[in-house]
């Protein structure tokens, strides 16, 4: 429960844009099928690279995503600056 506390901390939330360690975190849909789409968050720097993404999902809920994609960054302790 610290942990989460702390990273949430360091998370900034402006106009459904996240940054978190330096980081833009976003969410991107791919299809999957007619019907279905799988999503991922990607982790870019201020120039709009990708540096770091999580494996497709099928999950619906952003802040899955986006909580697996700051434990990559945490765990490497990572930062984009």
């Amino acid at each position: 429960l610290l942990e989460i506390e702390r990273i949430n901390k360091n998370v900034e939330q402006t106009n459904n844009e996240v940054t978190y360690q330096g980081f833009i975190l976003e969410i991107v849909e791919e299809p999957y099928s007619p019907t279905v789409n799988r999503r991922k968050a990607v982790a870019k720097n201020s120039q709009g690279i990708i540096l770091l993404q999580t494996p497709l999902s099928f999950t619906t809920l952003n802040e899955v995503l986006i909580q697996e994609l700051k434990l990559i960054i945490d765990s490497s302790n990572l930062k984009a600056y």
